[in-house]
């Protein structure tokens, strides 16, 4: 029965994979307790590298042997064995996998615990069971569950706090729609029927958060060299644009949560765009529903915005009952918009060739309040106030009052 209840190739992996992208290690060093894994020099492995951690020290293999060497710990074969492993993209399956089976194997300990005191030590019952729940408190003590406060703490540790300023989109209208711009840690759908706009609109907010917030683009429908054509000529702040396209990583959501945490380590990210629900797989959803499999998508991508305290925008299209309804369900699924922090509407305009609206959210903004949007094809971008040019015809044999009188008559025309 213990044979059952560890996987060595699992804990090498997990090892292999913080020594791969040793930025995942603040997440999954908290998610994992030492004695989580079953094999001893794995578990050494992994204190050594809590120790590199504390000491600001590179989590690589050089320094992962001088810290075991230390202590005699150092076994070339094992560390051979996990250099060897192939890292792993979903990780966090992986470690709760593992931690699943540490417990279980410290729930059938305490099976011998229970035989020895009942059948060996004459244990009363009173007594069997104050020791066993002294067994299963040390088990639940151990698990990265975090007990609760009560709401004189949750208010004290809120004032405390640094809270993340909110996100400006660069576009007044919008960013006075939500009453000073993004809150950080959500996930916000960006709907409309195709060829609305929702790549181009999003796109120009991208390049206005660049200027203040590193921001990253998924831009899984079009090559990155398309992208950097249509911006070479923008003057915006380059070098905090981060572009990343399906040639250079899969469009499999777990590689795109990978790819979030990496950026926010790295780089410091705050906000990152996907283009679009449209391409995203799920090759670990278990089950048959496509339904089921895009919620479980938008699950992560939340989660993700949550745990990297960060703004994801993900493109969807909608379909055209919704359309027509001016209604914004994702994927029609419940449980998608259940774990979409807030919606934003793309719909056809009746004066503008846009209108704006923000179906749901769960910070201060003003929901359902249509707002006109422009295109302007010179600058191909969006603006929320309409844009005129001055036209006159000049005649070359006009005096030079006939000229002035020509230019005060002049015809003031929208752009399209």
């Amino acid at each position: 029965m213990q044979d059952n209840l560890y996987n060595l190739a699992f804990e090498r992996s997990i090892l292999s994979s913080i020594l791969f992208d040793p930025a995942s290690f603040e997440e999954l060093g908290s998610s994992i307790h030492p004695d989580d894994y079953y094999l001893p020099a794995h578990r050494v492995i992994f204190e050594a590298m809590h120790v590199l951690e504390s000491q600001n020290k590179p989590l690589d293999e050089e320094f992962l042997k001088r810290e075991l060497l230390k202590t005699n710990r150092f076994d070339e074969q094992v560390m051979l064995e996990i250099l060897s492993a192939n890292p792993i993209s979903n990780t966090q399956a992986y470690v709760e996998e593992m931690v699943e089976l540490s417990k279980l194997r410290k729930l059938l300990n305490i099976t011998n615990t229970i035989k020895k005191l009942i059948v060996e030590n004459g244990s009363t019952s009173t007594e069997a069971i104050t020791e066993i729940e002294k067994h299963l408190f040390s088990i639940d003590r151990n698990s990265t569950s975090a007990m609760p406060v009560d709401m004189n703490r949750a208010i004290q540790d809120y004032k405390d706090m640094d809270i993340p300023p909110l996100i400006k989109t660069g576009i007044k209208s919008v960013d006075e729609l939500l009453c000073g711009g993004i809150e950080s840690a959500q996930l916000v759908h960006i709907g409309g029927e195709s060829g609305i706009g929702k790549t181009t609109f999003t796109k120009q907010i991208l390049k206005n958060i660049c200027e203040i917030h590193p921001v990253l683009f998924f831009s899984f429908e079009m090559p990155r060299w398309k992208m950097a054509k249509q911006l070479e000529k923008k003057n915006f702040k380059r070098e905090n644009y981060y572009i990343i396209d399906s040639r250079e990583t899969s469009s499999d959501v777990s590689d795109v949560v990978r790819m979030l945490r990496k950026m926010k380590h790295s780089k410091g990210i705050r906000f990152a765009l996907v283009d679009s629900s449209m391409e995203l797989s799920n090759k670990h959803f278990e089950g048959n529903s496509d339904v089921g499999r895009k919620a479980d998508i938008d699950k992560q991508l939340a989660r993700a915005a949550n745990e990297l305290d960060i703004v994801i925008f993900l493109i969807t299209q909608i379909s055209s009952e919704n359309i027509k309804n001016g209604l914004m369900k994702s994927y029609g699924s419940s449980l998608s918009d259940y774990a979409t922090d807030m919606k934003i509407l793309m719909l056809k305009g009746d004066n503008s060739d846009v209108t704006l609206s923000i179906e749901k959210t769960r910070q201060d903004a003003s929901l359902h309040v249509k707002i006109p949007m422009w295109f302007n094809k010179r600058e191909l971008e969006f603006t929320d106030s309409r844009m005129v040019e001055t036209i006159y015809e000049e005649y070359p044999s006009a005096t030079a009052n006939q000229q002035k009188q020509l230019r005060n008559d002049t015809i003031e025309v929208a752009l399209s």
